[in-house]
Formats: C-alpha cells, sequence, structure tokens
C-alpha cells in the first residue's frame, strides 16, 4: 500500500495537520501526489485546517479514500525511507554516469551527497509553553466530569490511589505467577467497565469465547463458577439475564488468535479498537503477542520493549487504557518461604514491559486474601497495597481494612484476617 495515500487518508479523517507540520514532511515525501499535498497545505492556509474528507474527495474525485489504522511512527518511518532510497537511487544513477568518463569526479561528487543521504532524525515535538491554555481547559474540566477521563477499574479502594483507568496514556500491566488470579482481575475490571458502559475489547490467548462468557457472567452477577462449569440450578440464570445483556448498546468482545489469523501484533490490534469502536483493550497474555517490526536476531527483551511501546501508542492515540497480563517469571518466596510481591524484575521475558507501563498492579495470595499491589504508578504513589478477601466461585472482593501507613508482615495480616472474617 502507498504510504503516501495512507498519510493523505490520515490527515483528512482526521482533519488533523499534525503529521505534516510535527515531522517536517514535505511536497517531496508524496512524489506522485503532488497535487494532493499542495492543495492541503493551501487549504490549510486559507481556513486554519485541514481539509475534512468530503471537500478533499469533491476536489479529487478518483481518489481511493479508507480509513488508515497504521500508527503515525510507522507511516512516518515508511515515507522517510521511501524518499531517502529515491534520492539515494537517483544519486547513484548521476555516480555512475559520471564513473564512465573520470572515477575522481564520480567519488568527488558521491562525497559531496554523502549528508544529504544521512536519513534525517524528525523529532516530534510540542512547546508546551504554547499549550498551556489546553491543559488550563482540561484541569477545569475533570473537576466536574471524572468519569470522562477515567474508567473506574471495580476495585474501589485500588482506584483511591489510582483514580480508575486514564483514558489515553495507560497500558497498566497486571503481574503474578501462573494461578494467582491475574486473569480473574482482568475479567473483574473490564466487566466492571462494560456495566458502567465501556465497549471492550478482550484478547483470550489461553480461553475460547464462550469460556470466557462464563466467566464475565460470574464476575458480573456472581453466578458460581462451579455450577455454571458444572451445568447445575442458578437462580436467575435465565432468559431474563439474557434480555438484560442484549438490551445493552454497548459491547464485550472477545477475539482469540484464531480471529487474528494465529498472529496477534499491536497493529491489528489497532485495527480491532478502530473498527469496533473501543473503550478499554484487555489482552491476557502479552507472551502471545508478535512485534510488527520483528528483525532477525532480535531478543525477546527487544521485542516486548516493542509491542509494550506500541500498546502504549495505541492507548495514547485512540484514549483507552490498555491493560494486559504479565507472567512473573520465577516464584517470589522470602527466606522464611512466604510468597513475596512480585517486583518490576520479575516480569517475564523483558524489563521493557515494565518501563513503558503506566501502572503495574503485582498480585500475590496470602493467607485467604489476595493482594493488590500497586508495584509503578506514574500518576501517583507506588507501592500501594490493598487486600481483598477473594471468593473464586462468586468472583466476590471483599475489601480488608488496613492500618494505614504501618508496615505488616504477612503472618499479622493472615491473623488479621482471620479475625475479620
Amino acid at each position: 500500500m502507498i504510504v503516501a495515500v495512507q498519510i493523505i487518508n490520515k490527515i483528512i479523517t482526521n482533519n488533523d495537520l499534525s503529521l505534516i507540520h510535527n515531522y517536517g514532511l514535505t511536497r517531496e515525501h508524496f512524489a506522485g501526489y503532488e497535487e494532493a499535498f499542495d492543495f492541503i497545505v493551501t487549504f490549510s492556509k486559507n481556513y486554519k485546517k485541514a481539509p475534512d474528507k468530503e471537500t478533499f474527495i469533491d476536489k479529487f474525485s478518483n481518489w481511493e479514500y479508507f480509513v488508515c489504522t497504521e500508527n503515525d511512527r510507522a507511516l512516518i518511518n515508511d515515507i522517510q525511507e521511501q524518499l531517502l532510497f529515491q534520492t539515494t537511487v537517483k544519486e547513484l544513477k548521476t555516480c555512475s554516469s559520471l564513473l564512465e568518463g573520470n572515477a575522481n569526479e564520480a567519488v568527488t561528487y558521491l562525497r559531496s551527497k554523502i549528508n544529504s543521504l544521512v536519513p534525517q532524525n524528525i523529532i516530534n515535538y510540542e512547546d508546551i509553553t504554547k499549550t498551556a491554555d489546553k491543559r488550563i481547559e482540561a484541569w477545569k474540566d475533570k473537576s466536574n466530569k471524572l468519569d470522562k477521563y477515567f474508567i473506574p477499574s471495580g476495585f474501589h479502594h485500588l482506584d483511591k490511589h489510582t483514580y480508575g483507568w486514564m483514558k489515553g496514556e495507560e497500558l497498566v500491566v497486571i503481574l503474578a505467577r501462573s494461578g494467582r488470579g491475574k486473569s480473574s482481575v482482568l475479567i473483574k475490571t473490564s466487566t466492571f467497565a462494560w456495566e458502567q458502559g465501556a465497549n471492550v475489547g478482550f484478547i483470550s490467548p489461553e480461553m475460547t469465547a464462550s469460556l470466557v462468557g462464563y466467566r464475565f457472567d460470574n464476575a458480573l452477577k456472581g453466578f458460581s463458577s462451579r455450577s455454571l462449569f458444572l451445568g447445575k440450578d442458578i437462580e436467575g440464570y435465565n432468559d431474563d439475564y439474557v434480555n438484560e445483556l442484549k438490551s445493552r448498546d454497548n459491547k464485550y468482545l472477545v477475539a482469540t488468535p484464531d480471529d487474528f489469523g494465529g498472529r496477534v501484533t499491536p497493529s491489528k490490534l489497532r485495527n480491532f479498537c478502530i473498527v469496533n469502536s473501543l473503550d478499554m483493550l484487555c489482552v491476557d497474555g502479552i507472551s502471545y503477542l508478535q512485534d510488527d517490526n520483528y528483525r532477525k536476531g532480535d531478543t525477546p527483551s527487544i521485542t516486548y520493549a516493542n509491542i509494550s511501546q506500541d500498546l502504549l501508542q495505541i492507548s495514547i492515540d485512540l484514549g483507552i487504557p490498555v491493560i494486559v497480563v504479565s507472567q512473573s517469571n520465577r516464584d517470589v518466596k522470602s527466606k522464611d518461604g512466604e510468597e513475596e510481591t512480585a517486583t518490576l524484575g520479575n516480569i517475564s521475558d523483558s524489563d521493557g514491559i515494565g518501563r513503558k507501563a503506566t501502572r503495574v498492579i503485582s498480585i500475590r495470595h496470602i493467607g485467604s486474601g489476595i493482594e493488590l499491589a500497586l508495584i509503578k504508578n506514574r500518576y501517583g504513589r507506588d507501592n500501594q497495597k490493598i487486600i481483598y478477601k477473594w471468593n473464586a466461585d462468586t468472583s466476590e472482593f471483599v475489601y480488608i481494612p488496613q492500618l494505614d501507613d504501618e508496615v505488616i508482615t504477612p503472618t499479622v495480616k493472615q491473623e488479621q484476617m482471620g479475625a475479620i472474617f
């Protein structure tokens, strides 16, 4: 697909010239489409904005319009590489012609053009002194419309530290050993978001859509997971419940790797979010994703750092939280055998996942409860710990009060839970 067409389509779809202005794109980048580029630039000078789709297509009736879902970084890299290739071929042809007559002259010419063939490092930037008005406007808006900027997690006491999941620039990693309830927490928070009216996308590498559906029913209404699994009678699990779900306008979409042709990449996830107007994306296992830009020889650390950056970019570009599950790479135990809280260094495959994440929630079992430890919180205090009594059968999480700002050993915590319940 021609990258110049992709970029122009993105500009007229979003009615936004930032791709041209922020990356310094010029007429040269749009070889074969100069007239379209000139029209956009002239229109923006006259009307102080980019032309919309209708205006552009009215001018270019034969234009191949489509919604471009590629991320900005990939498009800019492609068009820069394309221009570099075209320029290099042109200069090498000139050098080849000179070489037939005088080798020294050809070498001198080639040396004079070397600097122009070095890729330009175009840096995207924002002058924050000129955009303070936008920040103040958003700040005022938040005071009255906090739900416009955050989606509640469904864990009220966790939200006291996170305010919920931010709609944009939010990559949340749920970290734990196997069997510690990562998927349960993910399904609980995504179900709560759906209950609040969000369109949710859930990528399930290990469970079928049907099984995720049962766990959704369990998280939403507290229907016994054991009874659902065994087909036993459940009060309220009937046509009335079905009609209640079908009456809702929002959706909870479950997709497996097979639905993506066996290969799930960030670019495919981006398209999945755009096409279905998702408000939240959940991935039940980041290790199942593949890098769009994988190159032979890339280590797992590089691969997952790239994937994490792309997921964060999806959140930034689309204004939605992205929540992923990651496996702890080993058992985390203290000298006395107690299970300890997994840290960023325990993230399997790549520490790049933790670096890109805005929040990392580490899960461990403690007595009859489950601890959610906020070990990274870009927008607040780190190392906040919340303990719940967890009923895995009904997916019920009951908060267990703790002594504020007091260091409590796991043994004491177990005693406290025994006293409360």
